[in-house]
Order: structure tokens, then sequence, then C-alpha cells
């Protein structure tokens, strides 16, 4: 019989959820980085409900808006998985064989993003902006 253990949580590499290395001097901004980590808290859940509502209307043309959109968001923190979700969503919006993946695409997306927010809620609340790193992983 075979056994194997599980593994590593990928949290144990110690990378980053995010980084701001995209703002490039405005991440030392403290004021700056709290302001986008706002927006980011307020906007991105309502934009993946959004694009949710896209996908179950089959509005290929408002989900590849929504997705563009979203991937400018992601971008600046550095979130490079839900940028590459967001990027095949976009380009497969005009697919129609590609269309049947975004629901796949969808819950990854939001498997990707639900710890990022979670930390930056829980910084917002703490009043720190330690977590940010200007170097990507």
């Amino acid at each position: 019989m075979y056994h194997s253990t599980p593994a590593a949580p990928a949290c144990e590499d110690n990378a980053p959820l995010y980084h701001f290395a995209a703002l490039g001097r405005l991440a030392n901004a403290p004021a700056f980085v709290r302001e986008i980590k706002q927006v980011f808290l307020q906007d991105t859940p309502a934009r993946l409900a959004g694009l949710e509502a896209a996908i179950a209307a089959a509005n290929w043309g408002l989900v590849a808006r929504e997705a563009h959109s979203l991937k400018s968001m992601m971008g600046l923190l550095g979130l490079r998985q839900s940028m590459h979700l967001l990027r095949q969503m976009e380009q497969a919006a005009d697919s129609r064989p590609a269309q049947q993946h975004m629901p796949i695409w969808l819950r990854s997306l939001r498997l990707s993003v639900a710890p990022v927010l979670l930390a930056l809620h829980n910084e917002l609340r703490a009043g720190s902006c330690a977590a940010s790193q200007l170097e990507p992983a």
C-alpha cells in the first residue's frame, strides 16, 4: 500500500501574498498604500460578483470588460495567478469552446483572492502596512 505525506502549505515558503512593486516609489508612501488596500477591499468583492453574474448571463462582452478591469487591480498588488486567470477569461470571452471553463476559472480566482482580502482586512484593522513588500517573490 502506498502512503504519502501531505504537501506543505504554500504559505510556508515565506512568499508574500501580495506586493506593491508595480507602484514604484509610491509603494513607500504609507497613506497611498493604505488607500490602495482600502479600494481593493471595497471594490474587489463587488467586481467578482459582477464577473460571476456576467458569466451566468453569458454576457461575454461584459465578462471581457470586467476581467480586464479586475486584472488591472490584481496587477497593483502583484497577484500573478489572479492576473493569469483573468487574462484567460478576457481572451476566452470570444471563444465559445473556452467559455465552458469560465466557472472553473472564476472559482480559482475567488480562491486565490480570498487570502489576500483577509490579509488586507486584518492589516487595515491593525493599522499595519508591514506586509507589503517592494520586490515580488
